[in-house]
């Protein structure tokens, strides 16, 4: 169920709008973690099998799913529908929270780029009104 939504938002690569930079900055930290995990894996003599990277990372559909969630009510509701990937989702997240400083789950302040974006959206839509609603029907 979960890789029929994931193929689904694969699928929609259609022209959208422009690539957000803060996304695009976490994902290259990311990237450069990954790296240099290699690197420690090559200098260690390989204890840890490699990675198959491209079934690892894939760019546009990582891209896609941010903008997906970002307009999505939240990760939770999108993993309702598959029980399993709720559940790891929760312990995964639990196990983080209980590690990291509690400011990191505070809501973050918009950058001023960030706030001209969203007015000029708001803008060239002609309304106010919230834009924020479910995008993907649950099956």
């Amino acid at each position: 169920m979960l890789y029929e939504e994931l193929q689904q938002v694969k699928a929609a690569m259609r022209p959208g709008p422009r690539l957000d930079l803060d996304t695009a900055h976490v994902f290259c930290q990311w990237q450069s973690c990954l790296q240099m995990g290699l690197y420690l894996n090559q200098l260690l003599s390989t204890p840890l099998p490699e990675p198959n990277l491209t079934w690892l990372y894939n760019g546009n559909l990582v891209h896609r799913l941010c903008q997906q969630l970002l307009a999505s009510c939240s990760a939770e509701s999108l993993l309702s529908i598959c029980p399993e990937a709720r559940q790891l989702y929760e312990h995964l997240f639990s196990a983080t929270r209980s590690y990291a400083p509690a400011e990191l789950f505070l809501p973050k302040a918009t950058s001023k780029s960030k706030k001209r974006r969203q007015k000029k959206k708001i803008a060239s839509l002609g309304t106010t009104s919230d834009t924020k609603h479910c995008s993907y029907a649950i099956k």
